[in-house]
């Protein structure tokens, strides 16, 4: 069996202030940030677009994101952004 190596302070802390993950112990905290992926994103860089499947959850720490979606009666997909 493969030991996973604790998960860094700071991602522990960063999810914590995160309200739907703010109730959870801090054993919890350490499941979900042993399985957390850093990701830098680049200003208006395309994170995900409407309709595809979901990856992953996502949770900026740092920056802004703006979101975007197609008009209901449009088949287009419309991009979800990330912004400085």
């Amino acid at each position: 069996m493969t030991s996973v190596p604790d998960p860094p302070a700071d991602y522990r802390e960063t999810l914590a202030k995160v309200p739907i993950f703010s109730s959870l112990t801090a054993d919890e905290l350490g499941f979900l940030a042993q399985r957390a992926v850093p990701r830098h994103c680049s200003p208006g860089e395309i994170v995900f677009g409407e309709g595809e499947p979901c990856a992953g959850l996502y949770v900026v720490e740092a920056g802004m994101s703006a979101s975007s979606r197609a008009p209901p009666a449009s088949s287009a997909s419309a991009p979800v952004r990330y912004r400085r």
